[in-house]
C-alpha cells in the first residue's frame, strides 16, 4: 500500500452513516471492511460498502442508497 488509512476513516459518525444502510453490521465489521478496501485500493465510499457487503452491483448499491 502506498498510502496510510486516514484515522477519519474510522470516526463512529462517519461509521454510523455507512452503517445506517446495511442493518446488522458492527462497527467492529465496518473496520474489517474499511481494512479490506485499503488492501484492495478501493476508495470505500456508501455505495462500494454497501455493495461489498450485500455482495451486489454497485448500481444496485445506489438504489439502495437513494431509497434511504
Amino acid at each position: 500500500m502506498a498510502w496510510k488509512i486516514p484515522d477519519g476513516a474510522f470516526d463512529e459518525e462517519l461509521a454510523e452513516y455507512y452503517l445506517s444502510f446495511v442493518p446488522g453490521v458492527t462497527y467492529k465489521q465496518f473496520v474489517r471492511y474499511v481494512k479490506w478496501a485499503h488492501e484492495k485500493e478501493i476508495v470505500m465510499n456508501p455505495v462500494t460498502f454497501i455493495a461489498s457487503v450485500k455482495q451486489i452491483s454497485n448500481e444496485e448499491a445506489t438504489k439502495i442508497m437513494f431509497q434511504k
